[in-house]
């Protein structure tokens, strides 16, 4: 699975915004187990993002990857080891 592809896994609507019909229908999955799951694929690609051999990067490109290491969805995941639940509406 790419990034992008799991990226995608867990915003199912983003999917379907963007035109890919194989979302359609589908809702982002909130149980803790999904959210430590995608917590711990983001951080995944944090590290291999940051682990990354940069020297062959023309300079426009090594700009492009300072940004997205700076905007990584792991670094504004809203979800942390901590969160142990999203509160259920009554």
């Amino acid at each position: 699975m790419t990034t992008f592809e799991g990226y995608l896994a867990w915003r199912p609507q983003t999917g379907t915004t963007l035109g890919l019909h194989q979302y359609d229908g589908r809702l982002t999955d909130y149980s803790q187990a999904s959210l430590d799951s995608e917590l711990a694929r983001l951080k995944f690609f944090d590290k291999d993002l940051a682990d990354f051999d940069t020297n062959r990067l023309s300079t426009h490109a090594f700009y492009d990857y300072r940004i997205l290491l700076q905007r990584h969805p792991a670094r504004d995941f809203w979800v942390s080891s901590k969160c142990k639940s999203i509160p259920k509406i009554p």
